[in-house]
């Protein structure tokens, strides 16, 4: 019924963890759009309680173009016709009463995105510059130049906000480019340029597990879905057994590895990445291209020992993991991780040098070299 005036405009599912009493609750929110009925040309449902969360603005405003739940719970909202910026927390445990904690004048942009840690990612047309903005201190992390001749089609950033994908378009040439850049430094990690491949969506997916581009495109009048190594961007592996039997509609959202879509007029939330994606990948996608993702005990690993004084038992100076077996020698200058021994059909030699000085608690390194070989 209300789905005949109502659509909706952003279900970034509130699954934010906001820490009370020592006690950690799952928030669930939908923000609907409404034709304008009353007030407001917004809503904001709690799913638990089904009730209505009210909000109230420190000025006038009453309209919401953007809006946004943050990890920490609050909500960001943007108003793009006089650039400006809203964030409400809550105030009370019940979830029903929220107050504005800030009201932000914004520059000037032509699209905007908001992600959950609350960074906005705005688009300026006139100069054809994409800034990285962090919403709590108001500073500009990041700048981002495009090709004048190109215009921004669309941004996705991965859930740990680390690669931001860009894809532009020059219509006069019907070329389309793909960007891959670090929210950190706004180094292009990669690039694709095409002529030919439509891409309608995508996103960056498994950023914890082994990071990997999505995205859809239509050929001869049927959906498909692709995965690349988005520090490549190349040999695109069919993803369709991704999606299985899901009747996936237009609208959807790909968030935090699950997928929200709608089906038979209800909204089904549902795991996207599977837990052995790793696994999944090699054996089921059949995709071999490389994964950047290190484990976390590698990682555990290769801390621990690299802040000790010296390299000695019990530590063995051979490990074996899930797909190959390696080793690790500490120098006063360096320290060099060979892999040994491949535990799948797939022979994978890499020499990594790293310097003596890093420190991965505080992510003060230098990464010396790294030579990748598959042979």
């Amino acid at each position: 019924m209300l789905l005949h005036y109502m659509k909706i405009m952003l279900l970034v599912f509130g699954q934010s963890l906001v820490k009370r009493s020592q006690k950690e609750h799952l928030m669930k929110q939908v923000s609907i759009s409404i034709e304008r009925t009353d007030s407001y040309n917004f809503k904001i449902i709690d799913f638990e309680t089904e009730k209505e969360i009210k909000l109230k603005f420190p000025d006038w405003q009453n309209e919401i173009d953007f809006l946004s739940f943050r990890d920490n719970g609050n909500i960001i909202m943007v108003n793009a016709k006089y650039y400006r910026a809203y964030v409400f927390k809550v105030k009370r445990k019940d979830n029903t009463k929220w107050v504005c904690r800030s009201r932000i004048e914004l520059q000037y942009f032509k699209k905007i995105y908001i992600t959950s840690k609350g960074k906005l990612i705005m688009y300026n047309d006139t100069i054809h510059e994409i800034t990285v903005w962090n919403i709590d201190d108001l500073s500009a992390k990041t700048r981002i130049l495009i090709e004048w001749c190109h215009v921004l089609q669309h941004i996705e950033i991965s859930d740990d906000e680390e690669l931001l994908a860009v894809l532009t378009e020059n219509k006069k040439i019907n070329e389309k480019n793909l960007y891959v850049f670090s929210t950190e430094t706004g180094i292009n990690i990669s690039s694709l340029s095409t002529t030919k491949l439509v891409i309608d969506r995508f996103h960056l997916i498994a950023s914890k597990k082994g990071e990997r581009l999505l995205y859809r495109y239509i050929q001869r009048s049927a959906t498909k879905y692709n995965l690349l190594d988005p520090y490549s961007l190349i040999n695109p592996i069919n993803a369709n057994k991704l999606f299985g039997n899901k009747q996936i509609q237009e609208i959807y959202i790909i968030k935090l590895d699950k997928i929200i879509y709608s089906k038979e007029g209800g909204v089904l939330i549902e795991n996207l990445v599977p837990d052995n994606w790793i696994e999944y990948l090699r054996k089921t996608l059949k995709d071999t291209n490389s994964i950047t993702t290190p484990s976390k005990n590698t990682v555990d690993l290769i801390t621990k020992i690299t802040e000790e004084s010296s390299y000695d038992p019990p530590y063995s100076s051979e490990f074996e993991g899930k797909f190959l077996k390696w080793s690790l020698e500490l120098s006063d200058e360096s320290v060099n991780l060979k892999f040994l021994k491949m535990m799948t059909s797939l022979r994978l030699h890499v020499l990594v040098y790293l310097s003596g000085l890093i420190n991965f608690l505080t992510l003060e390194y230098i990464i010396i070299g790294m030579i990748v070989m598959i042979l």
